[in-house]
């Protein structure tokens, strides 16, 4: 927009005047509009670090984007959007929403700057308005993203002042409440003075309204407030007058302003991102509430189809997560529950009808089983990661080993934003997530930070993620890479540990089996093999077992197909007893090469290849103690090259990609940071063919009779768009231009290689023959034929302004195979041997820029150029430039100072690490390096054999090649220059290991050609190389087949002989034939006697053979019992007696027991038994007595079984039925007492024995 000054003169005098902040400079600048920028497109990433770079203009070289959100369009287009930070990143202070789209998953990209306001200029500024974290959903054929905007001069941190509880932001009727500028307050002022305001407008819709007039202002009466014009996108331009107003009601310089809080933003899209609605604002924040904001990333639509994104509470910290939803289509907005604890911000996916949120400041997810309207308490993840950083899910299209499964993204790294994730876990029939045991990797060690993902429209995932403090990287991922032991299937095999099988290898004669899984319960499967002469596959219980014959000899290979509910999936089965081996496949009159380092075999006895079948033939060298290594001596003056030899890798240039077939930006990094481009024609002067002021696109077109290319130069202009050399006259020997392609416009091209068998002219480098092998983001040398005396030259990326400055000439030198090696890291603080690389190769050039400032750079092992640059953690290495400052150390030891970072180079001493970060301060030690320099000249007593120890800061010299090093408990750690993202990977060790040249080491080239159908072997080595050669329209001859299926006959079923199958096609040469079912062999089986309760059974006649019963026996009915009497006897005196058991006299079972008799008992008369006769035992004898007066014992008196006593005493007395108490010869029952004889005692109470 354009502001215009006086209206905010008038403002900003208002804040003079009346208490507000001082204005500064930055608050002046409020005159300055930005220009929105156009729409335009980019490669490969949708928010490209140069992205707007010329928009602000910032010294840091390069624009700031955070904050990812990423969804995919019911057409498959990816839409992607992100905050526009400009040159500082913070949240608030001028931030505006640029959206990238790509039609191509990810391999081109559109972009529009969505969200703009534009105050104060394109960059930061503490008093302009912030859209902020965007969130995008799909539905349909929208796409609806939320986002939070600021106004003026207000956010949680980089802006000038706090948003304010105490409002809403709107009126009771939803309308947006402003206040009017006043001499006292204004749309800069302060938070407190602008929540304290008098907010007696509000903005509402016209009843006749269009998109350039849609709101008017009225005051509480209902008034409207007259002279202004009002679009739906809230900018405000006056109608007439001398302080004329085109601004935006958010920007600090309206007439009216809205209350000091966020608003949630919604706009919406309908063709797919490239243009985007009028925005809604969404009255969901409560009064209380500082700020309600939008959870970024991206939104769900539920299967009800409810949008929803979730929201979270910030009021003086972070609070808890919500959600916002709309039921109509975006009509109307509402907010849902929110979460239990301070869960910040979140987001969410549905599956298998719940709704799951997942949330920043806990590791715990919710849950809701009704669309977000309640949420059950927090339930842990079960997976440890970083939880404070945003994150990102989504739920698969398709069901993974047949569950609901979630994809969920994060960094690892608990202490910091490191070391990206992404975790698949799969919905349980309870709701519970079961997380798979191995995430994805998405970075390792380095910056991981705010993410967003989503699902192509082939199943692939695309990740967009915040790899640095302020840049975006858009990743393209397989499925089967981020859940590589999982089906996608309906129908799966699994083993013992239930991971999904894909392959076998089997020994001969092995049976193995496996769980064959469906989505459906009880579902049919059928198995096949498709040679059963080598593997036979048979289904049964839900297992598939795989027998692998024991005539196989060599290696096979088998496909078993599993099938159920009409789809398949194929499994790959290799037998063989070899246990190091590999296959070579060849058509007829193929050849393909292996090469094999470190091993001459060329001796190897080939007698066991059948030459009918296949040639092999070994061509191998012995270790070289010495090579021709290959440099570049630079010119110093046209055609005179006697200047200094550097090294290739600095010749390089990087392919980038263009429009067009085999179409380039070719380009190179100086030695101080500045990117340098291929462009003849572009270039202002022939001869100088390099150029930094633009990007020419290259076209590469072959030579049709060798092996050599033309480079074209695309740019407008009538200079010669040819690349050319003067190879033909001596006394030029430099590039040029011409407008047609001759003979000396033709080139050969060299890319890096490290294997031995590619090197034709240049040790370390391959030739290129043909415009496939030119990739993108490769690196190439560009060197000419050779002249008429064989010499050939290179092209130089530079600056110079001398033709000769842009070439080089190729010379050779005899130098050692060998030197000293290190290792370069596997891991955090692990170095091993299978990581050895050249000492040299980490030799880092040292570009003086002013007193003890350098760019500092090196090159990777592929060529490519990387910078020391402290801008991000852990990671030293970039593709970008930082201006170092050295500063000494103790000890002659140096600190590095990013100028921009503003930050130490530090190396970690904990053993643990042993990799480099950064530091705000000159740490004594982690933060002193020392540098090593390559000297014939080194003392024999250097740590590191052939380098010298520079002396300090004053030793470094312009151009001077170093090692960075650090000392770590008597070890020595370099610098590795890498572009990866990985912390570890920046390392290496030095070690008492020595590196051997590709071109010295001893090699092996294996060359395989297909001479007619069929196979053959060869052991090189301890491997066992197993050749196929297929031949177009050769029949198998069958030559060597097996019986399988062999069956044989039952009495109930017919058996088979069995098909010949041939071992090596898998074809079935003859079909077997049914064998006759067998006669029945029977038995009496089953037969049993009757009983006399149980009936009895003549038997079935059974086969022995099958089991088959020919014919069913009788029943025999039971006999019944035949009883007697047995055991009875009479009762006598003294024992009972019985009456007898009824017995069945055959099995003698009781069928009825007796009764007891009771005894009769003695009856004595006289002394004798009446019954028995027996004499009464008691008549003779007597019994002691205590004599008993009241309450005393005098004496004893003796009483004989019938009483008698002596009546003269009182005393005792009884009779046969007892004892008695008597007082003066009276029978008391009031006394008890005892008696006693020699038997024993007795008692008596109430005159009764007892």
């Amino acid at each position: 927009m354009r502001n215009k000054k006086r209206i905010l003169a008038l403002l900003l005098a208002g804040v003079l005047a009346f208490g507000g902040l001082p204005i500064t400079a930055s608050a002046a600048n409020n005159v300055r509009d930005g220009a929105r920028p156009a729409n335009g497109t980019t490669v490969s990433q949708p928010f490209p670090e140069k992205l707007f770079l010329g928009e602000h203009n910032s010294t840091n070289g390069y624009t700031r984007f955070r904050i990812p959100a990423l969804t995919t369009a019911a057409d498959g287009t990816l839409v992607a959007a992100t905050d526009i930070r400009w040159d500082k990143c913070g949240d608030g202070g001028g931030i505006d929403t640029v959206v990238s789209r790509s039609t191509d998953d990810g391999e081109n990209w559109s972009y529009t700057v969505a969200n703009y306001l534009g105050d104060n200029g394109n960059k930061f500024n503490y008093y302009s308005s912030a859209f902020i974290d965007a969130a995008l959903v799909t539905k349909g054929d929208a796409i609806y993203m939320a986002c939070d905007l600021y106004p003026a001069a207000i956010g949680l941190n980089s802006a000038a002042y706090a948003p304010k509880t105490g409002s809403t932001g709107y009126d009771a009727n939803g309308n947006l409440l402003l206040a009017a500028v006043t001499e006292n307050v204004n749309g800069v002022s302060n938070s407190a003075l602008r929540s304290v305001a008098s907010f007696s407008y509000h903005l509402e819709k016209k009843s006749d309204a269009t998109a350039d007039s849609y709101y008017e202002i009225k005051d509480n009466e209902g008034n409207t407030v007259a002279g202004y014009v009002i679009d739906d996108h809230f900018n405000i331009k006056s109608i007439e007058g001398e302080n004329a107003v085109d601004t935006n009601l958010f920007c600090g310089d309206s007439p009216y302003f809205p209350y000091p809080t966020d608003f949630i933003y919604i706009v919406k899209s309908t063709d797919n991102g490239a243009t985007w609605s009028a925005p809604q604002l969404t009255n969901v924040k409560k009064e209380s509430e500082q700020t309600l904001l939008v959870g970024p990333g991206r939104g769900i639509v539920t299967s009800t189809g409810r949008i929803m994104f979730t929201c979270y509470e910030f009021t003086g910290g972070d609070k808890n997560s919500s959600i916002i939803y709309s039921d109509d289509n975006g009509a109307t907005w509402h907010r849902g529950a929110s979460m239990s604890a301070i869960s910040s911000e979140a987001v969410m996916t549905e599956a298998d009808g719940r709704v799951y949120m997942f949330v920043r400041r806990q590791n715990v997810y919710y849950v809701s089983e009704d669309n977000g309207t309640t949420w059950s308490g927090p339930k842990s993840m079960g997976i440890s990661y970083n939880n404070n950083c945003q994150l990102t899910a989504i739920t698969y299209s398709k069901k993974v080993n047949g569950k609901t499964a979630i994809l969920f993204a994060g960094p690892s790294d608990t202490s910091a934003r490191n070391s990206g994730r992404i975790w698949l876990g799969l919905v349980q029939e309870n709701g519970s997530i079961q997380w798979q045991s191995d995430p994805y990797v998405v970075t390792n060690g380095s910056h991981y930070a705010y993410s967003c993902i989503t699902e192509l429209k082939n199943g692939d995932l695309g990740l967009l993620y915040e790899y640095d403090d302020n840049k975006l990287q858009f990743e393209k991922l397989a499925f089967e890479d981020v859940a590589p032991n999982v089906s996608t299937d309906r129908v799966w095999v699994t083993d013992e540990n239930d991971k999904v099988v894909k392959s076998a290898v089997m020994k001969p004669d092995q049976t193995v089996s496996y769980k064959v899984n469906t989505s459906k319960e009880d579902a049919d499967v059928q198995v096949s093999s498709s040679n059963r002469a080598v593997v036979g596959a048979t289904y049964k219980d839900g297992k598939l077992t795989l027998k692998a014959r024991s005539n196989v000899t060599g290696l096979k290979q088998v496909k078993v197909t599993v099938t159920s509910e009409d789809e398949s999936v194929v499994m790959n089965v290799t037998v063989t007893d070899a246990e190091n081996y590999k296959v070579i496949d060849l058509e007829k009159g193929e050849t393909k090469t292996v090469d094999i380092k470190g091993v001459n075999y060329a001796d190897t006895d080939l007698s066991s290849v059948d030459s009918k079948v296949a040639n092999v033939t070994i061509d191998g060298t012995d270790i070289k103690e010495t090579i021709e290594k290959t440099s570049a001596q630079l010119g110093t003056a046209i055609a005179v090259f006697n200047g200094q030899r550097v090294n290739l890798n600095k010749c390089l240039y990087t392919l980038e990609a263009g429009s067009g077939t085999d179409t380039y930006k070719v380009k190179a990094m100086g030695a101080d940071g500045t990117a340098i481009y291929l462009g003849p024609k572009a270039s202002s002067k022939s001869g100088l063919p390099n150029v930094t002021a633009s990007q020419p696109l290259i076209t590469f077109t072959k030579n049709a009779s060798d092996d050599t290319f033309s480079l074209m130069d695309n740019s407008t202009g009538g200079a010669g768009k040819y690349l050319y050399f003067h190879h033909t006259d001596a006394s030029k020997l430099h590039f040029d231009r011409q407008n047609t392609a001759d003979a000396n416009c033709y080139f050969e091209i060299y890319m890096p290689s490290d294997s031995a068998s590619d090197y034709e002219l240049i040790n370390g480098y391959k030739k290129v023959k043909s415009t496939a092998e030119l990739k993108a983001g490769g690196n190439y040398l560009i060197v000419t034929k050779a002249d008429a005396n064989g010499s050939r030259y290179v092209l130089v990326p530079s600056t110079g302004t001398e033709k000769y400055d842009h070439v080089a000439k190729l010379v050779t030198e005899t130098v050692s195979s060998s030197e000293q090696a290190v290792l370069a890291a596997s891991d955090v603080a692990t170095f091993t041997t299978e990581n050895k690389k050249a000492i040299s190769d980490n030799l880092y050039t040292f570009k003086k820029v002013d007193e003890n400032r350098y760019v500092i750079s090196g090159h990777t092992t592929d060529g490519s150029t990387t910078f020391l640059n402290i801008g991000t953690p852990r990671i030293p290495n970039r593709n970008v430039s930082e201006i170092i400052e050295l500063q000494s150390g103790s000890n002659q030891t140096i600190g590095f100072y990013g100028i921009t970072s503003q930050r130490y180079l530090y190396f970690w001493h904990d053993a643990s690490r042993l990799y480099y970060d950064r530091n705000s301060t000159l740490a004594a030690l982690t933060c002193e390096f020392e540098l090593y320099k390559p000297s014939a000249n080194a003392p024999t007593d250097s740590p590191i054999p052939g380098y010298e120890l520079v002396n300090g800061i004053s030793g470094v010299e312009d151009g001077g090649e170093y090692l960075i090093t650090s000392k770590v408990s008597g070890n020595y750690y370099i610098m590795n220059p890498t572009l990866e993202s990985i912390n570890y990977k920046h390392v290496a060790k030095v070690s008492d290991e020595t590196y051997v040249n590709p071109a010295a080491t001893a090699s092996s080239t294996i060359t395989f050609t297909g001479v007619a159908n069929g196979s053959t072997s060869v052991k090189v080595g301890d491997v066992i190389y197993f050749v196929a050669v297929k031949e177009e329209g050769i029949v198998c001859d069958h030559a060597s087949t097996v019986v399988v299926d062999t069956k044989e006959p039952t009495c109930a079923e017919e058996g088979y002989t069995g098909d010949e199958v041939c071992i090596n096609c898998g074809e079935v040469v003859a079909k077997g034939e049914a064998i006759k079912t067998l006669e029945h062999q029977t038995e009496v089986q089953g037969a049993a006697e009757a009983t006399c309760t149980e009936d009895g059974y003549t038997g079935d006649k059974v086969c022995t053979a099958c089991g088959q019963t020919i014919e069913k026996g009788e029943v025999i009915k039971a006999a019944g019992h035949k009883t007697e009497v047995r055991g009875a006897a009479e009762a006598t005196c003294t024992e009972e007696g019985y009456t007898g058991d009824e017995i069945c006299t055959v099995c003698d079972e009781v069928v009825r027991k007796g009764e007891v008799i009771a005894a009769k008992g003695h009856n004595y008369v006289n002394g004798t038994c009446t019954n028995c006769g027996q004499d009464d035992p008691d008549l003779n004898r007597t019994y002691a007595l205590r004599y008993i007066t009241v309450g005393e014992q005098t004496g004893w008196y003796y009483a004989n079984v019938k009483g008698e006593v002596d009546r003269s005493y009182t005393g005792v007395t009884a009779n046969e039925y007892g004892w008695w108490y008597v007082k003066g010869g009276v029978l008391d029952l009031s006394y008890t007492g005892f008696g006693q004889n020699e038997n024993g005692w007795w008692y008596v109470s109430d005159g009764q024995v007892d």
